[in-house]
């Protein structure tokens, strides 16, 4: 059996943790040439050996490396490490767990190795939550792909695999724990906290631990003097925890860990960014995940959050700022006591979120625990304010500061007053337009994903396609950013028509796209209330409103009473309301509509970044 080939995502890992300045990379049970592929367009120079058991990925290889080898990772011998003595990196993938004795694997690596190198793994956790349910469920049968996969004859844990690699003499000088988006992983990671709650084990750690279904490393031997290009060791755990309580805080130190579905760093965490961007006197340090991107300032650092740079920065840091909640941004075992965390949450709920959401009930205790660790959460009225302290329970009243969102600082202030790259955003996007109308498409999240979300049907799209074109508009779609469906691109854009993909890595603000669009449909998705500042048509499509409203998530407010526009429950009443909007016929009268605007709005300005700010100024520690 053939190991499988890595993902995009854990390849993309791989390729980030190649040190810079190295000559020679041996890639060892390769079963796939993407990795050679991308280091060798990125660092041609480099000298590349594959070496598979796999024939066509040996055909495959010869195309792009500078040297490939047809060989089991179970059948290398001396005579094979011996002709690879120079190789400075080692890519052992999944190497570890397809061999009996990844002992002697890694000694014979660690002998071979050339000075001043190291070795990169990737390595499945068999700790991951979706092998533990499997366990319980006595399910636990070998798989053609996956983490049960049938290549794997070892399985480790953080713990054991650190103990694996410390028994061998290595030394990490980076980790990066993968996880991918699943919204199962809500219902079952609790379920383990509980598990470990009972058997008087750390809580927090083991729902950490179960949430990575792959360990990324980068290590070195032990002693070896480390060449300038391979960070510092990470700290474990209880490294950190110890660290973190010797350490200093300093209030002007203001971490922003991006987000932990997109990778970016976007909404309100952005607007904050940019609102200190260019002060002096407030070190900016913004976190990277597996995107890299650039963020010039005035005091400004741009680290990995998996380094042991980006732990040293979460450690002296006075604010820490959450797009979800510290444990998800920032999952290091950081004391709250010495910490501020400021949640800044990602909208306004018309959902019920936190303790008040319907398919939270299993988890009360733990939210409970994770909310009181905040310092602050902020929001946009009294409406919200309410709100928000249901959800966030036990944080009381006054710890949900109204100051508005400063996101919406984006869609109110002068053009000429955008950010650089927003601007660039608001460019392309009026390009793709030509001059055409925007319907901008965002809808909510479902944990069915897929399954959950509408179908549109040949005749629908094309309905939609006719009544588009006939007033010269284009729909915009914008998935949410935990989906990992697409079921709306894939369904509207498999042929040609009026349709544009508003994807982040494109746009990554919605609220540039708020600024440009004409009219916004969407279910239940909150961003219909931040599109109220543009006074412009909605138009809500809850299609399956009882079911979500009842069973799935529950609603803060009746969607009726709070949207400003027609609520649709079939296609045949959105599209006759899509016509009428679109020929200009005014759905909601305006009275209604700044009635509705003023329940969720304290501020109606571009100062609300100013007003979070100057707070967190105000009451700082010396």
């Amino acid at each position: 059996m053939y190991p499988q080939p890595l993902s995009d995502e854990l390849t993309a890992h791989c390729m980030q943790a190649i040190p810079g300045g190295t000559a020679s990379i041996i890639e060892v049970s390769s079963y796939s040439p993407s990795l050679a592929e991308q280091v060798k367009k990125a660092l041609p120079q480099v000298k590349y050996t594959c070496v598979t058991a796999d024939r066509s990925v040996y055909t495959q290889a010869q195309a792009v490396c500078d040297r490939v080898e047809l060989l089991k990772v179970t059948d290398i011998d001396d005579a094979f490490f011996a002709a690879h003595r120079d190789q400075q990196c080692w890519v052992l993938g999944e190497a570890l767990s397809q061999v009996a004795d990844p002992w002697a694997l890694l000694s014979n690596v660690k002998k071979n190795l050339a000075s001043g190198g190291c070795v990169i793994l990737c390595m499945p956790n068999a700790q991951h939550w979706s092998l533990q349910v499997k366990l319980a469920a006595g399910a636990f049968g070998y798989q053609d792909e996956g983490l049960l996969h049938r290549s794997h004859l070892r399985w480790f844990t953080r713990e054991t695999l650190l103990q694996l690699l410390d028994e061998a003499g290595f030394e990490i000088t980076q980790g990066l724990p993968h996880s991918s988006v699943n919204p199962l992983a809500d219902v079952f990671l609790p379920l383990i906290g509980q598990i470990a709650k009972a058997a008087e084990l750390n809580v927090e750690m083991a729902m950490a631990d179960a949430t990575p279904s792959h360990y990324i490393i980068r290590m070195v031997p032990k002693g070896e003097s480390v060449v300038s290009s391979v960070p510092r060791p990470v700290l474990t755990n209880e490294q950190f925890v110890v660290e973190d309580r010797a350490a200093p805080k300093d209030d002007r130190v203001w971490a922003f860990p991006v987000c932990a579905f997109d990778h970016l760093l976007t909404g309100n965490d952005r607007a904050v960014f940019e609102a200190v961007r260019y002060r002096g006197d407030i070190r900016k340090v913004v976190l990277t995940r597996n995107k890299a991107f650039d963020l010039a300032g005035e005091n400004v650092l741009v680290v990995p959050l998996a380094s042991r740079e980006g732990q040293d920065a979460l450690i002296s840091a006075g604010y820490i700022f959450a797009k979800h909640s510290a444990a998800v941004n920032a999952p290091y075992p950081l004391d709250a006591n010495r910490h501020r965390f400021i949640n800044l949450w990602h909208g306004i709920p018309l959902k019920r979120i936190g303790i008040a959401s319907l398919d939270n009930a299993s988890r009360k205790e733990n939210l409970v625990r994770e909310h009181a660790r905040h310092h602050a959460v902020i929001a946009s009225s009294r409406m919200d304010q309410l709100a928000m302290t249901v959800a966030f329970h036990p944080l009381p009243m006054d710890k949900i500061w109204i100051t508005g969102l400063p996101r919406n600082d984006v869609v109110l202030c002068a053009e000429q007053d955008l950010a650089e790259d927003f601007a660039e955003q608001l460019t392309r996007l009026r390009s793709e337009l030509g001059g055409r109308r925007l319907v901008l498409f965002a809808p909510t999240f479902r944990n069915g994903q897929g399954r959950a979300y509408y179908r549109f049907n040949d005749q629908q799209r094309e309905a939609l396609v006719d009544c588009l074109e006939r007033h010269d508009a284009v729909l915009g779609i914008r998935e949410h950013m935990a989906d990992i469906a697409h079921s709306y691109t894939a369904a509207l854009m498999s042929r040609p028509g009026p349709f544009l993909s508003l994807d982040r890595q494109l746009f990554a603000e919605i609220e540039v796209i708020y600024r440009e669009a004409y009219a916004l449909i969407t279910d239940y998705s909150s961003c219909f209330i931040d599109f109220m500042l543009t006074g412009r048509p909605q138009i809500s499509f809850a299609f399956d409103k009882d079911q979500y409203a009842g069973q799935e998530r529950g609603m803060f407010y009746n969607l009726e009473d709070v949207f400003p526009g027609v609520v649709c429950e079939d296609f045949s009443t959105l599209l006759d309301t899509l016509d009428r909007v679109l020929s200009g016929e005014v759905t909601e009268h305006p009275v209604r509509y700044e009635q509705k605007r003023r329940m969720f709005f304290e501020y109606q300005d571009d100062q609300n970044s100013r007003r979070l700010v100057d707070r967190l100024l105000l009451e700082a520690r010396a």
